[in-house]
């Protein structure tokens, strides 16, 4: 270790837990429930990011015949070996990304507790009135009345959603009140414990997994002569643990 080394141990590739928190799950979901479902889909956009990278990692050729003294194939070698070792670190700290949100995501589904059809349905009504409400009120900070982003939304609302923002858009009297909810509202996540090393192993071990699994069905699908290689939506197909969080929301029945 050397001060510079030291130095870029400290540096965060990508979002603070600070971020993920409060900036992306909390500011986006606006709900319990929108945090869930924005926690989910963060989650997910990771978990394919990070079987990228291993993919990456892994067919990354950095040797070259140690005998040959060529100067083209030395700096070729050296910029394959840096190569790998910054994807390496994107890994790593994609991996810390990633474990913080598989916390979030497993803690706030605890919070929301059992889901059936109809809470589902009762949690989106929540959501989306929670959204068109605070976009409103963004409007009346801004520019003094509703958008009409903000209307063309609201009229999306089914009428017996909708009946009590347009009161409140329609009384002068309401507005100040609007504004005073949106700014003082806050959403409280559920706290999370720090991730340890073995957690993140773990998530890894998963993600290395279901890769592996992903590219031996391309691969046999190919193979088989379908003309081109199909394209998976998804590496998680047999992913043991993160299939349990990342289908739980769009299959009632599981609660």
């Amino acid at each position: 270790m050397n001060a510079l080394t030291d130095l870029l141990q400290e540096h965060e590739l990508f979002h603070s837990e600070f971020q993920i928190r409060n900036m992306i799950i909390a500011r986006t979901g606006g709900t319990l429930y929108g945090a869930y479902r924005q926690a989910l889909r963060e989650l997910w956009q990771r978990v394919r990011g990070i079987g990228s990278i291993i993919t990456e990692v892994t067919n990354s050729e950095i040797a070259a015949p140690p005998e040959t003294n060529c100067p083209t194939v030395v700096a070729a070698r050296s910029l394959q070996v840096r190569d790998t070792f910054g994807r390496i670190a994107t890994l790593r700290d994609a991996l810390r990304e990633c474990t913080i949100v598989f916390q979030l995501a497993q803690s706030l589904r605890v919070a929301l507790g059992s889901i059936d059809v109809i809470r589902r349905k009762q949690l989106e009504n929540e959501l989306w009135v929670h959204r068109v409400r605070s976009a409103i009120a963004v409007d009346f900070i801004t520019v003094g009345r509703p958008g009409a982003q903000s209307v063309e939304l609201l009229h999306a609302l089914p009428i017996e959603l909708r009946e009590p923002i347009i009161q409140e858009i329609l009384d002068p009297l309401r507005h100040e009140a609007l504004v005073h909810w949106y700014l003082r509202f806050s959403l409280q996540l559920p706290e999370t414990t720090p991730p340890d090393e073995a957690q993140k192993n773990r998530i890894l071990q998963w993600i290395e997994e279901a890769t592996r699994v992903a590219e031996q069905q391309e691969a046999s699908v190919y193979v088989a002569g379908r003309g081109e290689k199909m394209q998976k939506n998804s590496l998680i197909d047999r992913s043991d643990g993160l299939e349990e969080y990342l289908l739980d929301v769009h299959t009632p029945s599981r609660r």
